[in-house]
């Protein structure tokens, strides 16, 4: 009788960009700085054809987030060790996270866990770091592929060391699977996200990224969303008027409005960082609505407006009825 060799396949990962993108938002909203594992699920459909491995799918939903496999595929449950930097993912030792991975599976044959729930058999490890500043993602992924149907086989086994059986024993069968890349070889994958956003998407996930590690690191109690609903009115576009203008966008201040009568001068742009030297031309444009342009040529999602006007020294009422309605034009923007 003819025999043939059953052996596994290696892993094939499919990640779905929807994958990465829940992951950057997970990692900014709730994991933040965290690098404790996180549980997923993976999702099988098995293949059709004896040389194309099963492939192994993570999406959006297997964080819990949306629907999960449908009748045509099987769920596979995972871990993502999901890293701070790529220098901690460099240093995490592969084979001792696959090692570890491995003796939980084997935990789960010996207590007969895996027989009650066979997906246990399917688990696999996932390791990422994400760059969201960039949305470049680092990742590497080792497990098991499934098979189309199932065998019954008659198999003759050589006979288990004994420390294998013994459930509180750390021993157990070495664990291998970690999935290499194109080229054959056991590095990480790199997906960039990058292309598939406009450059003021990543502008402001750049931003409000450098605001939470602030507030992840140094100040617990910054209320970010309140910082950009805060609506802010200068008056004054001079040299202070304008380092408190960039000083405010830095942390956040999503909505300016500035108020100035004057015109850029030539003296201006060394002591004003708002100002260039093409603003001072043609007898200067007006302070208060350059500063604005160059407020959104520096970050295009600031809603900035400037409105000429003179401002009265304190206890003095304006000097004119034009005064009186420019101040009434103003006073709607800032409201």
């Amino acid at each position: 009788m003819a025999t043939t060799t059953l052996k596994f396949c290696p892993l094939q990962s499919s990640v779905d960009v929807s994958f990465w993108s829940e992951l950057g938002s997970k990692k900014l909203d709730e994991y933040q700085l965290s690098e404790t594992p996180i549980d997923i699920s993976g999702y099988l459909c098995a293949s059709r054809h004896a040389e194309v491995s099963s492939p192994l799918e993570v999406r959006a939903a297997s964080f819990g987030a949306g629907p999960a496999a449908d009748g045509r595929q099987g769920q596979a449950p995972g871990q993502l060790l999901l890293c701070n930097t790529a220098e901690a993912m460099r240093r995490i030792e592969k084979p001792a996270a696959l090692q570890a991975a491995g003796q939980r599976l084997w935990a789960d044959i010996l207590s007969g866990a895996a027989e009650a729930q066979p997906q246990l058999l399917l688990g696999f490890l996932m390791l990422a770091f994400g760059d969201l500043k960039h949305w470049v993602f680092d990742y590497c992924s080792a497990g098991r592929a499934a098979v189309e149907r199932s065998y019954v086989l008659q198999v003759d086994l050589p006979e288990l060391p004994a420390s294998w059986l013994d459930p509180g024993s750390s021993e157990g069968p070495q664990a291998v699977g970690w999935e290499a890349d194109a080229a054959g070889k056991l590095l990480p994958r790199r997906v960039d996200v990058s292309p598939l956003m406009s450059p003021v998407q990543l502008a402001e996930q750049a931003v409000d990224l450098n605001l939470r590690l602030m507030r992840w690191r140094a100040a617990p109690g910054l209320d970010i969303a309140g910082m950009a609903a805060t609506r802010c009115l200068l008056l004054g576009a001079g040299t202070l008027g304008c380092a408190v203008a960039r000083t405010l966008q830095a942390w956040g201040v999503r909505h300016i409005t500035l108020l100035d009568s004057g015109c850029v001068a030539f003296s201006n742009p060394v002591r004003q960082s708002l100002f260039s030297f093409e603003d001072c031309l043609g007898g200067g444009k007006p302070k208060a609505q350059a500063a604005a342009d160059a407020l959104r040529a520096i970050f295009p999602s600031v809603i900035a407006e400037g409105a000429e006007l003179s401002i009265p020294m304190p206890g003095h009422p304006p000097a004119n009825a034009q005064q009186e309605q420019q101040m009434q034009q103003v006073r709607a923007p800032v409201a």
